[in-house]
C-alpha cells in the first residue's frame, strides 16, 4: 500500500498489518514499506506509541503484547471487516426473524447487519448506533419495518 493514504486510520491500520508480520522493524523499512514520508510515519508511529501498541526505540519499532487498549470506531470498523460481515449474514439468516423486534448495540460489528435485514419482513430496531439507524433506514423502511 504505497503512496499517500487518505486517513490516519488507514495508515496506522497498514502498519499494525506489517507490524503482524515483522514485530521489530525499522522505522526505515517501515518507510518503505508504507511509502509514507519519515515525518507522518513519526506520527503515525506516536500514536500507536501512545496507545501502548508499540514501543519505539533506536529507530526500530516493536510491536507489544496485546492489551486493553481500546481504539476509536472508526478505527476498530476497518479491522476485520470480512469477519464481521459473516457473522451479521449469519445472524440475519439464521437468528433474526420475521416479526421480531432488535436492540441493536452500538458495536463496529453490527454496523454490517443492515445490508443482510433486506430479506426480513416487520422487523423492529432499538437502537442507539447512528451509523447503523442511516444504514438500515432504507433498507427497513419499504418492509413494515422501522428503527426507533
Amino acid at each position: 500500500m504505497e503512496g499517500n493514504m487518505v486517513s490516519r486510520d488507514d495508515r496506522v491500520l497498514h502498519i499494525l498489518k506489517i507490524l503482524n508480520k515483522h514485530p521489530r522493524i525499522s522505522v526505515k523499512r517501515l518507510i518503505e514499506l508504507t511509502g509514507e514520508s519519515a515525518s507522518t510515519m513519526r506520527r503515525d508511529l506516536i500514536v500507536l506509541e501512545q496507545s501502548g501498541k508499540v514501543k519505539r526505540t533506536f529507530g526500530m519499532v516493536s510491536l507489544l503484547e496485546n492489551t486493553n487498549i481500546e481504539f476509536a470506531s472508526p478505527f476498530r470498523y476497518r479491522t476485520h471487516v470480512e469477519e464481521k460481515k459473516v457473522i451479521c449474514r449469519l445472524l440475519a439468516r439464521r437468528v433474526i426473524k420475521d416479526n421480531q423486534a432488535l436492540f441493536i448495540d452500538p458495536s463496529t460489528t453490527t454496523a454490517y447487519l443492515p445490508n443482510y435485514l433486506s430479506e426480513r419482513q416487520n422487523v423492529k430496531v432499538i437502537t442507539d448506533n447512528l451509523q447503523f439507524a442511516i444504514a438500515a433506514r432504507d433498507c427497513l423502511k419499504t418492509k413494515n419495518s422501522g428503527i426507533i
